[in-house]
């Protein structure tokens, strides 16, 4: 069991990067360079938008299913305040779900994508909460806060 914990916070770590990575790349390095282009795109922007939205895609159903999978672990052992937090992290990461396929989606109707810039701006700030929230949940589960009294006096805390 400790051997699938770890190489699954190892996948959602990893996911997690990459999918911030690929945000904050495009937000401040791909869009300024393409200029006018990042909002009526040519086929080389529809290209580049075209590619980050399937390893945008692949790496958030990694992220959402190793995060789901991290809850059943340290679920029977949290605390109220460590679920209460755990959901508000999970609604904002379905949120951003929802937004990066929105934005990775290749409609075909004119105009669509004009807001590109925006929702990675709104991506990045989700970006920061929730890696607030990740750390504030860590901790508690490291100091004990997070973990139900019973499961700390067994021994049975997943860290």
């Amino acid at each position: 069991m400790e051997l699938i914990t770890f190489v699954n916070k190892w996948l959602h770590l990893l996911s997690i990067i990459a999918t911030t990575g690929g945000v904050l790349t495009m937000l401040f390095v791909v869009i300024p360079a393409l200029g006018p282009e990042a909002e009526e795109p040519s086929d080389r922007a529809k290209a580049i938008y075209r590619r980050y939205g399937i390893v945008s895609g692949f790496l958030w159903i990694v992220v959402l299913i190793t995060g789901f999978v991290n809850f059943f672990i340290v679920s029977p052992h949290a605390s109220k305040g460590y679920h209460m937090y755990l959901g508000m992290k999970t609604v904002i990461a379905l949120f951003m779900f929802g937004v990066a396929m929105y934005m990775g989606h290749p409609s075909k109707k004119p105009g669509a994508g004009r807001n590109r810039t925006q929702l990675l701006a709104i991506l990045a700030i989700l970006t920061v909460v929730v890696v607030g929230l990740s750390a504030h949940l860590n901790i508690s589960r490291i100091n004990g806060s997070g973990i139900d009294k019973p499961a700390v006096a067994s021994g049975e805390i997943p860290r």
